[in-house]
């Protein structure tokens, strides 16, 4: 097919664009006059939008919250939403700097590779692709690029207040096939009260969404012969410091990491003999909530998952912060419900919540996206349920598509995130044959 070919030749100018985009650092910052999450995604925000003109789109900024680029014509608009905004990127354990869009051994290494620069540049390349082949369009196609999805979706907010939502849509933020449901999203706050004072810090993980890899704690200088042998010990002379570490993941799938908070809070609990220690570790330290008192399941979605993302001590008080992931037949307030009536004995609040997503797999989007990518990559397509939090939720009528596929190492939130060429030219394809299907006549 034409298309193909287009695509095909435009390869170099698409791995130039990802590496590129993958060099602005845009962690979520301190807010400016003209960039609500930081410089670094208003200059992202910028860029992208400048390159989808340059390519024949025309662009909208909504005050660096996020903005738009439009190609085709028609009333009708399908939308596909992506983020800038990435999670933090500890440089340990990178083979390359986390932002320098390192290319090598057939791949483009850095922080976003895959969650979620590189899939709307390919979007960008699949949907330039088509009009190059000729294609009339039925339906406009809107790439929609914000710059808070990591930290609660506020660039969202912002936007549908300036802009109508499209009519239909997909988010290149997960998985495929496709994912029509994801679970309910909760950060929970637990005060554990005081505990022994001979702790005099502990801290643990950057953001909720993220398996901590390392924890490091102060203690005053008393016999750590008993500590676990796994655990680091500097004296720093007043004190010693202590250190875990495990393994990050994505907090939406937290069976894949190995939280390095639990491995401290349980050493610190048998060192001190601690009671509060103890019930922190007995009851809040398992991702499963069937130590809580919360483990709840559904045929939809599956079961609730649980990631203390965040430690932290304030006046000796130990602190934890929890994302809490829930089956989609359960609302919100029903796990904040159960979670509170089973709290042992500590105070648990709430920060934040977003209702889980179920789009009907027989709906026309569904199955438009299912054709799409069995077309594209000649493999059965199928329906998939997540933990994790998409765009998808900002608007009625949008799922998740892509861009990680079936069978393949999970890279999102974790070091050396990369995406391969071979990976970056399937989803293009794959995103290519979506955007004809839909929008195409």
């Amino acid at each position: 097919m034409k298309e193909i070919d287009i695509l095909n030749s435009k390869q170099s100018l698409l791995i130039d664009a990802v590496r590129k985009i993958i060099m602005f650092d845009t962690v979520k910052s301190e807010a400016t006059d003209n960039a609500p999450f930081g410089e670094g995604n208003a200059q992202c925000l910028e860029w992208v939008l400048q390159l989808c003109q340059q390519m024949g789109g025309k662009i909208y900024n909504a005050d660096n919250y996020a903005g738009h680029a439009d190609f085709g014509e028609g009333e009708e608009i399908f939308g596909i939403l992506g983020h800038l905004d990435v999670v933090p990127a500890n440089e340990d354990g990178w083979l390359y700097p986390p932002f320098s869009g390192t290319f090598a051994a057939d791949k483009i290494f850095g922080r976003g590779a895959l969650d979620d620069k590189s899939p709307m540049i390919a979007c960008l390349f699949a949907v330039k692709s088509l009009l190059e082949a000729g294609y009339k369009f039925k339906r406009k196609v809107r790439l929609i690029f914000g710059c808070d999805e990591e930290s609660g979706m506020h660039c969202m907010e912002y936007y549908f207040t300036k802009v109508l939502p499209p009519d239909m849509a997909i988010s290149p933020d997960a998985n495929f096939p496709i994912i029509n449901r994801e679970k309910g999203i909760i950060a929970i706050h637990i005060d554990c009260g005081r505990i022994n004072s001979n702790i005099l810090d502990i801290t643990s993980g950057a953001r909720l969404n993220v398996v901590p890899d390392k924890c490091v704690a102060k203690i005053k200088k008393v016999d750590i012969t008993q500590l676990d042998k796994n655990v680091a010990v500097q004296d720093c002379g007043d004190y010693y410091q202590l250190t875990t570490y495990g393994k990050s993941s994505h907090g939406a799938t937290p069976q894949e990491g190995d939280n390095a908070s639990w491995k401290m809070l349980k050493s610190l609990a048998e060192l001190f003999d601690d009671d509060t220690l103890h019930t922190v570790y007995n009851k809040f330290c398992d991702y499963t909530g069937k130590n809580w008192g919360i483990d709840i399941a559904d045929n939809e979605s599956g079961h609730i998952t649980l990631n203390i993302g965040m430690v932290r001590m304030v006046d000796n008080t130990l602190k934890l912060a929890i994302d809490c992931r829930h089956p989609v037949t359960f609302t919100n307030e029903q796990v904040v419900k159960m979670a509170k009536s089973n709290n042992h004995g500590m105070s648990i609040s709430v920060s934040r919540m977003t209702e889980p997503l179920f789009v009907p797999e027989q709906s026309p989007l569904v199955q438009d996206l299912l054709r799409a990518y069995s077309n594209a990559t000649g493999k059965p397509a199928y329906t998939i349920a997540i933990g994790g939090g998409t765009y998808s939720r900002c608007m009625t009528n949008c799922v998740a598509y892509g861009p990680e596929f079936p069978n393949e190492e999970a890279l999102i939130h974790q070091p050396n995130e990369y995406v391969t060429i071979d990976v970056l030219m399937r989803m293009a394809k794959v995103y290519m044959e979506a955007i004809k299907t839909i929008c195409c006549e």
